[in-house]
Formats: structure tokens, C-alpha cells, sequence
């Protein structure tokens, strides 16, 4: 037999439970009958008796009981051990919980908000003092080219940049494909060839088209006389130097399409009569060439308000006016915003505190339930261990010739009382100075509440006083 046994062989068997709601086999009963027939205590104490074991002149335990008192020492330290842990962790738990932190937190919630909610006014009005000084330019700027030039219209908005492009695109298209059927014939590289000069062509026309009527024709409208002239000249000059080009071309896809090179001399031979074409798809040609870059020209004088400079003028004047109201609207939405996060974040603290609180009372309960049910298997122990040693020495009296030694009379206790260190006195503590917080939770809920709608409400006052634009 070893030195002593474990003493869970002998343990009652019973549905475990969790350690912290209600008894488990961490504290289990001992079956007392089983430990002293498996230990045969009986039958070592008839043997011993009858040797005369222990000595009638002995002081201390003898080596059988030893051995039992040891199983008993055994299962003291395990469960000495096992209960530190279960202990450790249920504070730790406790602790993690920084039930202290947040009531310091929640106590001093509206510290910092008013602050916060000058600076978001500070920040603002700086940002805004910055538009409104840039407006006030533009403004001045807007002011004097309307007086300058007599307008008292609005501008008017230009087509929007991808419908704008979605139909140059499609101008493009159209003319690169009629251009591609007339040139295919008359080319040497064939269809691909005559593509690829419908393209050039094509872009050549609606490039200039585009450019006159977006930065020349515009100053037909323009206040001064000799840039209305000018605009209307240049305008005449475009449609002259445009027809003649596409003509140019026209005569040059004629001479081409009867498989000769053209070269410059066909062209002199062809001033006797300018007029006359081989074929009508060259002078269909010419025709197409010629409107879609007039088209193209009206096109770019629509993509702009028709006074000329008016248009970007007005944009710049309206963007900064659109930047000061999105920047109202920010500071707005910013000051909204912190208003409802702050609110949030108050109940959600509430709430968090006296959950946190409730679950750091619910552990202290467990934490004494645990160490009342510790200290009472430590006296269980004790009273386990000293039947076993009653029997062992009432069976050894029985069946000896000599006198019992004089301690078989002194009951057997553990050298040190068993005790479970453990900080329940601190968690006490803290419950106690946390409970006049707790009581009033939800009066200092509702007074930092109407805290934050009070700043909220001066912010936005203040903010209402800040210097719109006139």
C-alpha cells in the first residue's frame, strides 16, 4: 500500500455543477464506511494490537495512523490548491470589470463636452470667416463684370460635361462613318485607309467647330463693338476657311476616286471649273464636312452661357457660396452629431456601470458561498480523519495486552487551520463606497443628459450668431 491514498476514490458520485452556482465535487462528501473498509483500518489496527503497536509509552502517532492523518493532509492541500485558483479567477474577474474606472469616467462625463463644443464652434467660425473673406472677392468680382457689361441676368448653366461629351462623341461617330463610306473608294489603302482619313478629317472639323464656337462666336453678345465685330468677322472667316477646306477635300477624293494621285497640278487644272465633280459622293462629301463642323461650332457656343466670361465668373460665385453652406451644414451636422454620441454614451455608460456593478455582486456572493462551503469541508476533513483514527484505536485496544498510549485520547486537528486567502474584503468595500453612486444612477444619467442638450443648445445659439453672407 502507498504511503497514503487519494482519497477521491472513496468521494460520493453526484451530478457536477458549476462552480459558481451552487455545490459541486470541488466540496464533495466523503463515504467514511468505504474509506475504513478499503483502508482495512480494522484489520491493521487487530494486527497492530496484537503486537502491541504503537507502544504504550509513545507520544505522537504511530506509523499506521500517520498514514491515514497523511491521506487526509493529501486532500486538504489539493483542495487548498484547486480553491486558490477558483478564487483567483472569480477577483480577477471582478477586477477586470473596472467597476472604479468607469464611475471616475461617468462622474467626470461632462468634463470635456462643453469644450468640445467651442471648439467645434471656434473651428468652424474660422473656416467660415476664411469663405466668407474669398467670397466677398469673387463677389466684387461677379459685381463688376455684371456692371461693366450691363447684365441683370442670371447666368445660365451650362449642358452637363458627360452629356456635353456623349454628343461630341456622337457627332464624331456620325461624320468619321459617312466620311469612312466616301473615302473607301477612291483610296489606295483601301477601306481601312479611307477610314482612318475620315477619322482625321472628321476630328479636324469638329475640333475647329468646337473652338470657334466656344471662344469666338460667344463675343458676338459681348458689350463692346469692336469685339462683337471682330467675333462676327472671325465667324464669317471660320465659315469661309472651313467650306474651302472641305471643298479642298472634296475635289481631292473626286481626283482620287478615278484611281489617279492627286497632285497639285490636278488641282491648278481644276480652278478653270471648281464647280464641277466626277462623282456626286464628293460633293456629298463636302456637304457633310462642312455642316458637322457648323453644327459642331453651335454646339461649343451651347456649352457655355452666351456672354462671354459671364459663365465662369458665375460658377466661381456660386461654388464659394455652395462651399459656405456646405460648410454651415458640417458644423451643423458636427454639433448634431456629438449631441447624439454623447447622449449615447451616457446611457450606454449608465447601463454598462450597473451591470458591471451587479455582476461584481453576484461574484462577492459566490466568493463567500465558496469559502463558507471551503471552511466547512475543512472541518468535515478533520472529522473524517478522526472516525478513521477512532475505530483504527478502538479495534487496536481490543486486541492488545497492554496499556493504549495516552494520546490515543487526543483528537486529531490539522497542524494549521486551512484558510483561503483571498481579497473579498476589498470587493466589499468597493461595493459599498460604489452603492451611493449606483442609487443615484439615473438622476446623474438624466443630469448629464440635460447637461449635453443645454451645451448643445448654447453652441447652436452661438452658431446662429455668426455673420451670414449679405
Amino acid at each position: 500500500m502507498a504511503f497514503f491514498e487519494n482519497l477521491s476514490q472513496f468521494y460520493k458520485k453526484r451530478n457536477r455543477t458549476n462552480i459558481f452556482h451552487g455545490t459541486s465535487l470541488d466540496f464533495p462528501e466523503i463515504d467514511i464506511n468505504e474509506v475504513i473498509e478499503k483502508l482495512e483500518v480494522k484489520e491493521e489496527a487487530h494486527k497492530d494490537g496484537e503486537s502491541n503497536i504503537p507502544n504504550s509509552s509513545r507520544e505522537n502517532l504511530g506509523g499506521t495512523e500517520t498514514r491515514y492523518t497523511a491521506s487526509f493532509e493529501g486532500d486538504k492541500t489539493y483542495h487548498i490548491n484547486n480553491s486558490l485558483e477558483v478564487v483567483a479567477e472569480l477577483e480577477k474577474q471582478a477586477w477586470d470589470s473596472k467597476l472604479e474606472s468607469k464611475l471616475a469616467t461617468f462622474n467626470n462625463f461632462t468634463k470635456t463636452i462643453k469644450e468640445k463644443f467651442d471648439d467645434i464652434i471656434t473651428q468652424g467660425k474660422a473656416n467660415l470667416l476664411l469663405i466668407k473673406n474669398k467670397r466677398v472677392e469673387i463677389k466684387n468680382e461677379y459685381e463688376k463684370f455684371r456692371n461693366d457689361n450691363k447684365i441683370e441676368r442670371s447666368s445660365i448653366s451650362p449642358r452637363s460635361g458627360a452629356l456635353a461629351t456623349a454628343i461630341i462623341i456622337f457627332i464624331l461617330i456620325i461624320e468619321t462613318m459617312l466620311n469612312g463610306y466616301f473615302f473607301g473608294k477612291g483610296n489606295p489603302l483601301g477601306l481601312v485607309g479611307g477610314w482612318f482619313l475620315a477619322l482625321i478629317l472628321s476630328l479636324i472639323n469638329i475640333t475647329i467647330g468646337i473652338s470657334v464656337g466656344k471662344y469666338i462666336l460667344p463675343y458676338k453678345n459681348h458689350i463692346s463693338k469692336n469685339r462683337k465685330n471682330f467675333a462676327i468677322l472671325g465667324y464669317i472667316f471660320y465659315l469661309i476657311f472651313i467650306f474651302g477646306f472641305n471643298f479642298l477635300i472634296g475635289h481631292w477624293r473626286d481626283i482620287s476616286a478615278l484611281g489617279i494621285e492627286a497632285s497639285i497640278d490636278d488641282f491648278i487644272i481644276r480652278t478653270a471649273n471648281p464647280l464641277f465633280f466626277e462623282d456626286i459622293e464628293s460633293i456629298l462629301l463636302i456637304m457633310v464636312g462642312f455642316l458637322f463642323s457648323f453644327y459642331s461650332s453651335i454646339h461649343g457656343y451651347r456649352l457655355d452661357d452666351p456672354y462671354p466670361g459671364y459663365g465662369p465668373i458665375s460658377r466661381r460665385y456660386e461654388e464659394i457660396v455652395e462651399d459656405y453652406n456646405e460648410a454651415t451644414s458640417e458644423i451643423q451636422t458636427e454639433l448634431e452629431a456629438y449631441k447624439d454620441d454623447k447622449i449615447n454614451e451616457n446611457i450606454t455608460s449608465s447601463d454598462d456601470i450597473k451591470v458591471t456593478f451587479n455582476v461584481i455582486k453576484e461574484i462577492v456572493n459566490e466568493l463567500t458561498n465558496y469559502i463558507e462551503r471551503f471552511d466547512q469541508y475543512m472541518v468535515l476533513l478533520v472529522t473524517y480523519c478522526n472516525a478513521v483514527l477512532l475505530t483504527y484505536r478502538q479495534e487496536n485496544e481490543r486486541s492488545r495486552s497492554t496499556s493504549t498510549p495516552k494520546y490515543f485520547e487526543d483528537k486529531f486537528s490539522f497542524d494549521q487551520k486551512p484558510e483561503l486567502k483571498n481579497n473579498l474584503s476589498q470587493l466589499n468595500e468597493l461595493l459599498v463606497s460604489s452603492k451611493p453612486t449606483i442609487d443615484t444612477l439615473k438622476k446623474l444619467q438624466e443630469k448629464n443628459e440635460t447637461f449635453i442638450l443645454s451645451e448643445y443648445k448654447n453652441s447652436r445659439k452661438l452658431f446662429d450668431e455668426i455673420e451670414e453672407f449679405k
